[in-house]
């Protein structure tokens, strides 16, 4: 199957074809019947899916109201089968959505629980829009840390086999390398979130949190923890009823996001330790003190 069937930029690809071949309108034509016999057989396919698994008994978890849901796939590995391991996960889960929550919206909001999947538990929330998109922006920071350092580890591998290059100083140098590269990237990370935030006593205390939350993510993201988000594709033409710009343009920055996630094994074992599951200790004078909110940035 073509990755271009359920583009949102169908239109301008057929405009494009029409202007390149101007006196030739049917070659347009003929590619848009190709691409929609296509799209037939594709979702006819995926029609006979869902018919089999309504005869298996295996039901599927509907989205609606419309509005988006962030999964968690926590690795048994993680967790070793023990539930107080498991439990101690689901609270990491928990403390990075309360600091990306109060990063947004100036508050730790309500977590519903939408769905909970079993073989490597995947549990499905609902939050805000604004929630989700900023966990689903960090987690796809943290892959493309790991895309980097998956270079420099490559570059290790290859200096091992190297008998010249073979030797502790320079393997531990490029280790040395990695974990000061990884540092760098969640203080930076860290900074372009909470920067634009006004200075509080609450904005030390956001920083801490947000610290918490991007190595939180990192770490097991190496480990193999991964989000999905469900949501109902966008379109760029009309608002639905009720809808703000604004809300709109979240759900294409969502769509985008969604997009970019996917989440390829990683060589080696883990260089990152795991943090604590719960988030640093807020202060006395920063308890007494609404979360400023954040202003998404396009």
């Amino acid at each position: 199957m073509r990755s271009n069937i359920f583009s949102l930029d169908l239109a301008k690809e057929t405009s494009d074809l029409i202007a390149v071949n101007p006196a030739a309108p049917a070659v347009a034509l003929n590619h848009l019947k190709a691409l929609l016999a296509e799209r037939e057989s594709y979702l006819n396919r995926l029609q006979q899916i869902q018919d089999d698994f309504v005869v298996l008994g295996i039901e599927s978890h509907e989205l609606t109201d419309g509005n988006p849901e962030i999964g968690f796939l926590l690795p048994r590995t993680l967790f070793d089968n023990e539930l107080s391991n498991l439990i101690r996960e689901l609270s990491a889960v928990q403390s990075i959505i309360r600091a990306f929550s109060e990063l947004t919206t100036g508050s730790a909001e309500p977590i519903e629980v939408k769905q909970i999947s079993t073989s490597d538990p995947l549990f499905f929330f609902g939050l805000a829009q604004e929630t989700i998109i900023v966990i689903g922006a960090a987690v796809t920071w943290a892959l493309n840390t790991w895309k980097q350092v998956e270079q420099i580890r490559k570059l290790r591998s290859d200096a091992a086999k190297i008998a010249a290059l073979d030797d502790g100083n320079i393997q531990g140098q490029l280790e040395e390398k990695i974990k000061t590269f990884i540092a760098a990237e969640i203080t930076s990370q860290t900074e372009k979130l909470v920067g634009d935030l006004k200075e509080t006593p609450r904005k030390n205390e956001q920083r801490n949190h947000v610290h918490w939350a991007l190595e939180a993510i990192l770490s097991r993201v190496e480990r193999g923890w991964a989000i999905e988000i469900k949501m109902i594709p966008p379109t760029t033409t009309t608002l639905a009823d009720g809808e703000t710009l604004s809300e709109s343009e979240g759900k294409l920055k969502l769509w985008e996001i969604a997009s970019q996630l996917s989440f390829p094994p990683m060589d080696g074992p883990p260089i990152t330790q795991l943090p604590p599951p719960s988030l640093p200790e807020r202060t006395n004078t920063a308890r007494q003190e609404r979360a400023p909110r954040r202003k998404i940035k396009d």
